[in-house]
């Protein structure tokens, strides 16, 4: 079974960009990960622009053949790259209010918002904390 989550940045311009990730989004696994990896607005905005995410891992780019029948350990796998489903249906999507940005993802367990360099989370029923 999946643990949904939604993994988002606060651009300057105040809009939200996110994605929908699958698996893991449990803050023993998802949130461990962004907290620890991607941890800046570079690194996070990076993770976003491949889109919707299959599996959280600590690694975005492969050495080798990579693929999501065939991962390479330690390897994001994104539904575009990976899957290789369309990017039209995987793009990231961008939000005017941190509302909308969980209204959207209203199936996703967790939420994850990076804002001005410090990660918060929340669950549907609760308010943002610091990771």
């Amino acid at each position: 079974m999946s643990t949904r989550s939604a993994i988002g940045i606060k651009n300057k311009n105040g809009f939200i960009s996110a994605v929908y990730c699958h698996f893991d989004g449990y803050l023993e696994h998802n949130g461990e990960i962004l907290k620890k990896v991607y941890n800046t607005e570079n690194k996070v905005e990076e993770l976003l622009s491949f889109g919707d995410i299959s599996i959280l891992k600590e690694q975005i780019y492969p050495k080798k053949n990579h693929t999501f029948d065939s991962p390479e350990e330690n390897v994001c796998i994104f539904y575009h790259r990976d899957r290789g489903e369309e990017w039209e249906d995987t793009a990231p999507l961008e939000f005017d209010t941190e509302k909308e940005f969980t209204d959207y993802y209203d199936w996703s367990a967790y939420y994850y918002l990076f804002d001005n360099g410090q990660w918060y989370w929340k669950t549907k029923n609760s308010e943002w904390n610091k990771l």
